[in-house]
């Protein structure tokens, strides 16, 4: 009976790590589905500031003055 214990034993070991190994896909998939939904902003809608004082502050970082 021992080595038909350790079988049922490794048989459930194995549905859970192929349970788990599911679960796992489908989050990644819901999580995939979920962030399609969420749309980057258009262009034209960052404010250009922004991208003015990030080069202001790179090119300070090289050495030249803008």
């Amino acid at each position: 009976m021992p080595h038909l214990e350790s079988r049922e034993a490794e048989r459930r070991v194995k549905v859970l790590l192929f349970s788990s190994m599911v679960g796992v896909l489908v989050g990644l998939i819901v999580a995939t589905f979920i962030e399609s939904e969420h749309r980057a902003p258009p262009q034209d809608h960052q404010v250009p500031d922004l991208h003015d004082q990030s080069n202001e502050t790179h090119d300070t970082s090289n050495g030249n003055n803008a």
